[in-house]
């Protein structure tokens, strides 16, 4: 009976809220029903829902190891819909994935995922496999406010088309966070996405907004390859021994989005400049900017994130 009870404590039902602002995708809103160690220790059953921005339902099963080749797996299967912000039509997916993670030293890991996908968009609809690999080396220990610090990931992704078509995906970004006078950072950004092969709109990397390129809308371009670069200096105005962090920001950004096979060179360089403060407590961050995109005006940005 003892022995029940605790088992039945562990498998008690969790239930935290999600709160989630995207520029370009609005406010997403929702609730995560999480069961602990369903499958052993250090595992996680997650049932996430949400509406808004992003209508999604999903089932999520995670686990951490102590020891093995494996130091992550995660799988899961959701459906989902969100508006595109450059076609402006729905796109709606069902997936089903499993991803494995494995910490090689502290500040490098290396990730595998497979995926299988249906999609609807703008009345056509298909089906793709997934299969990628992907590095990552990351010093931060605080990803809001790093300092002398790298956060760098390389991805390789092969696409498989239900019409035999198939696409090699790459992605690189690249950051650097340096401490000048006092708490002062000044962070610098280089990010690029491509692909061998047309993609479809659906997959295309859109540009604009807080993800790349503040002062002009988020999808205000799309392409087959996207380019952007930041220099960003960051200025806390509290004390790092503070809880909650607040603080303002410069930035230059620049960026273009163009098709399979044009060069950079021959293409426009969007450019913005501006400014944002920043709020940072526990699982709950704010971010409001301020930006104006050459030519094209001025626009606010807002982004919000809490992770419970």
């Amino acid at each position: 009976q003892v022995a029940r009870a605790r088992r039945a404590r562990r498998l008690l039902p969790m239930f935290l809220p999600i709160v989630d602002f995207e520029d370009g995708y609005g406010l997403s809103y929702g609730v995560r029903f999480s069961v602990p160690n369903p499958a052993g220790s250090k595992s996680r059953l997650s049932f996430p829902a949400t509406w808004g921005g992003e209508k999604r339902a999903a089932v999520e099963l995670e686990k951490t190891f102590t020891r093995g080749p494996v130091t992550r797996i995660e799988s899961g299967a959701s459906i989902a819909r969100r508006t595109n912000p450059f076609y402006r039509e729905d796109d709606d997916r069902n997936r089903v994935w499993i991803r494995a993670e494995r910490e090689m030293v502290p500040p490098l890991r290396v990730g595998a995922t497979a995926a299988w996908e249906r999609q609807s968009f703008a009345g056509q609809h298909g089906r793709f496999t997934e299969a990628g690999v992907d590095v990552t080396f990351d010093t931060r220990i605080d990803p809001m406010l790093p300092r002398n610090a790298i956060y760098a990931r390389a991805a390789w992704n092969h696409l498989n088309f239900d019409r035999g078509a198939s696409i090699n995906r790459t992605e690189l970004d690249g950051r650097g966070y340096a401490g000048l006078f006092g708490q002062n950072v000044l962070m610098l950004r280089a990010f690029r996405s491509d692909a061998d092969r047309p993609l479809p709109p659906y997959l295309q990397p859109m540009l604009g907004g807080t993800q790349n390129l503040r002062g002009f809308r988020a999808g205000m371009a799309v392409g087959n390859t996207l380019v952007a670069g930041s220099l960003e200096l960051r200025v806390p105005l509290t004390s790092p021994l503070n809880i909650g962090k607040r603080g303002v920001s410069v930035f230059v950004d620049a960026g273009a989005a163009y098709g399979d096979g044009e060069r950079l060179r021959d293409q426009t360089i969007e450019r913005a400049a501006g400014g944002g403060v920043w709020f940072s407590v526990a699982v709950i961050r704010l971010n409001l900017a301020v930006a104006h995109g050459i030519g094209a005006g001025t626009r606010v940005h807002f982004s919000t994130t809490a992770s419970f």
